[in-house]
């Protein structure tokens, strides 16, 4: 299968993965100068492994018929990406208790030390576990939707191509498109819906690990929302449509 991203990184060895972010976790962070390196080099390996996850899922969605392709996004879903997150918690609590943080310029730094603390108040490492879940209940969302098909002026299209014509300027089209995905989406209620009920129970459980209300408070802290509140949201929600 010919790829567009560089394999920089041996995935199916965790181990070397785990050896780069221990590497990180020992560069000391007693000087601005130190900070600075253990963010670049931080910056660069984070870079590396998201080209590499993110060419896996492109690969995944593009041969929905490969079982490679399939077994690599599984692996990096079960394995890689619970590995990345227990160590970026890790690498946000070092960052964060060293001793030369206050002297980093705020100007600079200032955004990135908040959003720093905000993963570290919201990481909890039972969640972990909870978002393996999470992530195989979207994939198997989306290989049901995936498959289904509609009839396009007798040609067949997938949902993704038939998504372009619900913004079509004729209101016709744009019906005829709503009509055929909800007829054909119909097909697959049953699994679609209990995918969706586990979903909101499970994100429902992530909320209360985190000490937050629910989910959609975790999300909102999740999207670092930092500038207004959920009330200011749903205010202006009201107002847009009262008008």
């Amino acid at each position: 299968m010919p790829t567009y991203y560089k394999e920089q990184l041996d995935f199916t060895d965790t181990t070397i993965l785990e050896n780069k972010f221990k590497e990180l976790l020992e560069i000391p962070l007693d000087s601005v100068q130190q900070l600075e390196v253990f963010l670049k080099k931080e910056s660069e390996l984070l870079s590396q492994v998201e080209e590499m996850l993110t060419g896996h899922y492109i690969d995944f969605n593009s041969h929905s018929d490969s079982e490679e392709a399939k077994r690599v996004f599984e692996h990096d879903q079960q394995v890689i990406t619970p590995l990345i997150k227990t160590y970026e918690a890790k690498l946000d609590q070092v960052f964060l208790q060293a001793q030369a943080l206050s002297d980093l310029p705020q100007e600079e730094y200032g955004y990135l030390v908040k959003r720093r603390k905000n993963a570290e108040s919201l990481f909890r490492e039972e969640n972990v576990k909870l978002e393996v879940e999470e992530d195989r209940l979207t994939t198997n969302y989306f290989e049901h939707t995936g498959s289904l098909t509609v009839n396009w002026d007798g040609e067949e299209l997938t949902l993704a191509q038939l998504a372009p014509y619900l913004q079509a300027e004729d209101r016709e089209d744009r019906k005829k498109a709503m009509t055929l995905m909800r007829e054909t989406m119909i097909k697959k209620e049953e699994p679609l819906q209990q995918i969706m009920s586990e979903l909101i129970k499970l994100r429902q459980h992530k909320a209360d690990n985190a000490g937050l209300a629910n989910y959609r408070d975790y999300m909102f802290k999740s999207y670092e929302r930092f500038d207004y509140t959920q009330m200011i949201v749903r205010h202006w929600r009201k107002v847009s449509h009262g008008m």
